[in-house]
């Protein structure tokens, strides 16, 4: 009797102390998800229809930069984010107050000059990516063991340089 509560102890102990799986490749979706629109793309894991999921659904910011960080971003009233999704495992980023010709897009291997990664693809103002007044998304990129940041191109501010996050995720 002693011994089966030692083991019944020690299992529970286990079970206490254990730390949560990591997602299998099979739960996320990776390059799969490259250049698909996070709000709409369902990623279809193995165990049916219960089981899928769009990458926005547990989205998160994990840097922004805005008005009160950069004057263009505050003369212009523009905010740039670069959002995460831990079970996809992809970034993409998304902007409030732009207009018509800004560019969004995700930079990966930030310390890079500007667009000199195959990675790097800029996405125009398009109506499919919007969300309410002057929001705007890019396309998602898979983020497993890369670092990226979010960019902001403001052609219609009558300029082409570009903002981007500094903290690279």
């Amino acid at each position: 009797m002693t011994k089966a509560i030692a083991v019944l102890a020690a299992l529970l102990t286990s079970l206490i102390v254990s730390t949560p799986a990591q997602a299998s490749p099979d739960d996320w979706c990776g390059g799969a998800c490259d250049n698909e629109n996070p709000n709409t793309f369902v990623v279809h894991p193995p165990g049916g229809p219960a089981n899928w999921y769009k990458c926005s659904g547990d989205a998160r910011t994990v840097d922004a930069i805005g008005p009160n960080e950069n004057a263009d971003l505050a003369f212009w009233g523009v905010t740039i984010q670069l959002r995460y999704s831990p079970k996809c495992r992809t970034v993409w980023a998304r902007a409030f107050g732009l207009q018509r010709s800004d560019t969004l897009w995700v930079k990966r291997n930030p310390n890079t000059s500007y667009q000199d990664s195959s990675f790097d693809v800029e996405y125009p103002y398009n109506s499919d990516y919007l969300n309410g007044a002057n929001s705007m998304w890019s396309r998602m990129l898979d983020d497993a063991d890369q670092r990226s940041v979010a960019c902001f191109t403001p052609r219609a501010h009558g300029t082409a340089h570009h903002i981007c996050t500094r903290n690279p995720y």
